[in-house]
């Protein structure tokens, strides 16, 4: 039960519905971390830590979560940001408007195409799946 709601709200992130993910996720937080299901958490990377930091003000379990995994998010995020190209981050930056996707490719003189290959260059590097994740791991790790 603890695994499926981890992933239902892994799946809620990804579709940008954020209230659902911290309810799953809270969920699994209360049957998961006292039960010793820690690595469970872990495993998933930052997406589930970034979600967990919206759950540790209601649980002592998120935030203990939160502070063993303080030392692999460090070592993730940090060779992320720098591996960012010059390019990708002005494609970053622009994701954070309203523009769409063709208008940023137009704006920076580039086809849709090779938009789409930096936006999925940059959600790989910043381990996230959305354009709004991609925005908010990005004010985390102050890039824009």
């Amino acid at each position: 039960l603890v695994e499926a709601l981890l992933v239902r709200a892994l799946a809620h992130d990804a579709l940008g519905e954020r209230e659902a993910a911290v309810a799953d996720l809270d969920a699994a937080v209360v049957g998961g971390a006292p039960a010793g299901y820690v690595r469970l958490f872990l495993d998933e990377g930052l997406t589930v830590l970034d979600l967990l930091g919206a759950v540790e003000a209601h649980h002592e379990e998120a935030r203990l979560l939160l502070a063993v995994a303080e030392p692999q998010r460090a070592e993730t995020a940090a060779p992320a940001a720098e591996a960012l190209s010059a390019r990708e981050l002005e494609v970053l930056r622009l994701l954070a408007t309203d523009l769409t996707g063709p208008e940023i490719a137009g704006r920076l003189f580039m086809s849709v195409n090779t938009f789409r290959t930096h936006s999925r260059h940059i959600f790989t590097k910043l381990d996230v799946n959305t354009r709004r994740a991609a925005v908010r791991r990005a004010g985390e790790l102050r890039l824009i």
